[in-house]
């Protein structure tokens, strides 16, 4: 895809190529190549390989900020790999689940997902935090150079059950494909930007407060909620520990909803078990 070398004397350290390539799924990739010096001074330079996906710009048409972005670096040789974020905190982890955070989304996750920061990408940040705060809890400390973790030298057990992170979305049951055309077509072409935050974000709320929308969003989160605890399980059938539910704006009201019609006998109503507890967030 690009020369990186010369029949002359090889280029200075830190010399840089880059190409970007359009793919046939419409996507945008940034290949950069780049010399770096090697960690023992006898050993040769050596070519790094980065592989950057290219974001457009976001609703309120300004560039996304970097950390959306997805990247992955390749290296020819030998040599220590480093850790991507979050990988440390599950090596220094036990492999036991000791509780389930059950994240539910609220408003505008169908503009918020479409431009990658979504529940997905939040419930991962969300996951790096809950397990930083868990090894932090047990005195463990992180190599600042590295950033691995070392168990306290007192600790009699330095395994730490460590705590998983499960999304349920339910904004598909309200933006189908007929909605969303239906609400297209009688949508001014002014000020775009805002109309769209408007069908996307604050129609999601509107909907909730009509009682057989409210219904319908209420048995999907259910759903959506057991499907994911039902998708755990089979995976750790031995577990035993808490389920915590987690709701951001409107998910917040809609679990507290869903938890106070509990004692409902109607199928679709009450979940499959009994969460420990409930916080949420800006609701």
């Amino acid at each position: 895809l690009m020369q990186c070398t010369t029949d002359g004397p090889p280029p200075p350290a830190g010399t840089e190529y880059e190409r970007d390539i359009k793919l046939p799924c419409g996507k945008a990739v940034q290949l950069k190549v780049r010399l770096t010096l090697a960690l023992k001074l006898s050993a040769a330079p050596s070519w790094v390989l980065e592989a950057k996906e290219k974001q457009n710009s976001s609703w309120l048409g300004t560039p996304q900020s970097s950390w959306l972005s997805a990247s992955a670096v390749v290296k020819r040789g030998y040599g220590e790999v480093p850790l991507n974020d979050g990988e440390a905190e599950e090596e220094a982890l036990a492999s036991e689940v000791g509780r389930i955070f059950i994240l539910v989304h609220g408003i505008g996750e169908k503009i918020w997902s479409s431009e990658k920061s979504g529940l997905s990408s939040q419930s991962a940040a969300f996951r790096r935090l809950i397990h930083r705060c868990q090894l932090q809890t047990a005195g463990f400390v992180q190599d600042a150079k590295r950033g691995t973790w070392k168990a306290p030298a007192n600790a009699e057990s330095a395994s730490v059950p460590k705590d998983e992170v499960l999304e349920a979305s339910w904004w598909e049951v309200i933006h189908t494909t007929e909605m969303d055309n239906r609400l297209d077509s009688i949508t001014l072409p002014s000020i775009p930007q805002v109309r769209k935050v408007a069908n996307g974000a604050v129609a999601d709320a509107l909907f909730y407060m009509q009682p057989r929308k409210q219904q319908g969003i209420i048995s999907a989160v259910v759903k959506a909620i057991d499907s994911a605890v039902s998708r755990f399980r089979q995976h750790s059938p031995n577990f035993a520990g808490d389920i915590v539910l987690v709701g951001h704006s409107l998910g917040g009201a809609i679990l507290f909803e869903l938890l106070r019609r509990m004692q409902s006998p109607e199928p679709g109503k009450h979940l499959s078990f009994v969460p420990r507890a409930l916080f949420t967030l800006g609701s």
